[in-house]
């Protein structure tokens, strides 16, 4: 939260790039977590120096251009519609190819507002860890299991009184909106067996007004409940 907060980095070893990914999110906690049971490997165990290990990097997501990552070969789209109040939204991820997906991390860097409240919608009570500030908001499992979510409906955002709703967006530019996927998402983690992520380009969708939101919905079962 601090970094997003103030763009400064507080971490000196390795940047905070522990899951050797080319940038410093909520991730490289989760990463660390994950090594101390063996479910994942740190940049000393999986380079043979400094320099193989900054030759590795895929360039990083999480700055002001946006660049393709190695590893996830599409995009992602972050979405939102408004929630079941007037300062409410609920947050989608989907994969640009509409194919199975599943994510590690997230964050979201809104236009304008301040949060008061966020609700993950995936995991059980408490699973996932959500921090907000200001205007934006991260969240991911940070326990040490290697617990991936689904994509689809992932969080409900409630914003003070006053917030312009009508004008909120999510800001796919800044370096606070990133997702970390998981590049097979049939992959299960484990002890001895590592499940590789990426930090794939994210574009955001523009909020639905509550008049779109009565069209009919083109998706069914399951993906009707998440998605409309």
């Amino acid at each position: 939260m601090e970094y997003g907060s103030t763009g400064v980095n507080p971490i000196v070893c390795l940047a905070g790039d522990f899951d050797a990914d080319g940038s410093f999110t909520l991730n490289d906690a989760a990463h660390v977590a994950e090594a101390q049971f063996n479910k994942a490997l740190l940049p000393w165990e999986r380079f043979s120096s400094h320099a193989a290990f900054l030759a590795s990097l895929s360039g990083g997501r999480r700055q002001l251009a946006p660049v393709e990552s190695k590893g996830l070969d599409t995009a992602v789209l972050l979405s939102m519609k408004m929630g079941a109040t007037a300062l409410q939204v609920d947050v989608l991820i989907e994969r640009a190819d509409h194919l199975e997906g599943v994510w590690k991390a997230v964050s979201v860097q809104f236009s304008g507002g301040k949060i008061e409240k966020v609700a993950m919608r995936q995991g059980s009570e408490g699973q996932i860890t959500a921090q907000y500030a200001g205007s934006f908001f991260q969240a991911a499992e940070l326990s040490g299991s290697g617990a991936v979510f689904p994509t689809g409906l992932v969080a409900t955002v409630t914003f003070a009184p006053g917030t312009d709703m009508k004008g909120l967006r999510i800001d796919d530019v800044s370096f606070n909106t990133y997702v970390v996927m998981q590049n097979d998402p049939k992959c299960h983690v484990a002890q001895d067996v590592k499940c590789a992520t990426s930090l794939p380009k994210v574009k955001s969708v523009e909020v639905k007004t509550v008049d779109e939101q009565k069209l009919p919905c083109a998706y069914t079962g399951w993906l009707k409940m998440l998605k409309c």
